[in-house]
């Protein structure tokens, strides 16, 4: 994970890159923004929709298996979000080019022969580019790895093995989604189970709980379709405040508010401290919840977020141990 100011004709412009990486998946979404005087402001769009290009040029040699075109993979994991319950859907309709890289003005989906920082010979499977101004994003490109290292992707899910016996298949819809979660504004999530986590699995396509309301955080409908709560409290060790434990709402119940979106997961929902120790987890939908503060060491830990530099910290703090918070209801 890359973060770096460029300046151009008096617009400070912030360029953060996010990668997916390959690794087996262990066990809270948060926006990416800045943060000001202890307060966190995200970024997002403001002009909306969000007009998307999906390049049908494919790098050459490009790991791609299966029946299904590259594109109609892409706009499957853009429907997943747009018909996300409460979401006001910035992503517009994508069209379609030929372009073999990145082009001022456009906001690009590509397997890219132009190379746009990763390394073929790691484990990133795909990096998410986007350009800020203030707290606005300005613009954004995802691109796919065309060739990383001992993997193939999988555009369907006919696919069962690659071409190369040496490399595993990773279905590429999962990784997709996941980078366009990126692209809307939002950072990885310490929630195993969710989209944004920052591991792939082989395969999970359908959004969590922690993605949808991360997303209408952002994004949110003026009508929602389930109305939503929020828990907040905050975290002290021995009277001290506890900066950047992730704290998530679990359900106790068998219920499911979001019945009416099958494509929905249950998930746990979670947010990180601030400075104060203090943390506020929107998007709950009506429910019984128990709420858990614990360390951010592994498998997501300091380096998958960029929390602590949010807010001008050196990390996140990590010297205690998983405590169970409150019980409650929304």
């Amino acid at each position: 994970m890359t973060r770096a100011n460029v300046s151009v004709a008096c617009v400070i412009l912030t360029v953060a890159a996010f990668t997916l990486m390959y690794v087996a998946p262990a066990h809270s979404y948060l926006q990416l923004g800045s943060a000001s005087g202890g307060k966190f402001s995200p970024d997002k769009w403001t002009s909306l929709p969000v007009a998307i290009q999906i390049s049908t040029s494919v790098a050459g040699g490009a790991k791609l298996v299966g029946s299904t075109h590259f594109e109609t993979v892409i706009q499957h994991s853009l429907a997943s979000w747009n018909g996300a319950p409460n979401f006001q859907t910035p992503l517009g309709a994508a069209t379609l080019d030929t372009l073999s890289g990145p082009q001022n003005g456009v906001n690009l989906i590509c397997f890219c022969s132009t190379n746009p920082g990763f390394s073929n010979n790691d484990g990133t499977l795909a990096l998410t580019v986007t350009t800020t101004s203030g707290t606005q994003i300005i613009g954004a490109n995802i691109f796919f790895n065309p060739q990383p290292s001992g993997i193939c992707f999988a555009t369907d899910s006919g696919v069962t093995s690659c071409p190369n016996s040496g490399d595993t298949v990773q279905d590429l819809q999962t990784v997709a989604t996941h980078e366009i979660g990126h692209l809307i504004g939002l950072d990885h999530s310490a929630v195993v189970r969710a989209i944004m986590f920052p591991f792939a699995p082989d395969k999970q396509t359908q959004l969590s709980w922690d993605d949808v309301a991360g997303a209408t955080v952002l994004y949110p409908k003026s009508a929602p379709d389930v109305a939503t709560g929020a828990i907040s409290g905050s975290v002290s060790l021995n009277g001290s405040s506890v900066f950047g434990a992730h704290v998530f709402a679990n359900s106790t119940t068998g219920s499911n508010p979001f019945s009416g979106f099958p494509n929905i997961r249950k998930t746990p929902i979670g947010i990180l401290t601030d400075t104060n120790g203090a943390y506020t987890i929107l998007g709950l939908p009506p429910d019984s919840y128990e709420v858990i503060a614990e360390p951010l060491d592994g498998p997501v830990d300091n380096t998958n977020v960029d929390w602590a530099s949010d807010f001008g910290q050196g990390s996140v703090r990590t010297n205690f141990t998983t405590r169970v918070a409150l019980k409650t209801s929304t």
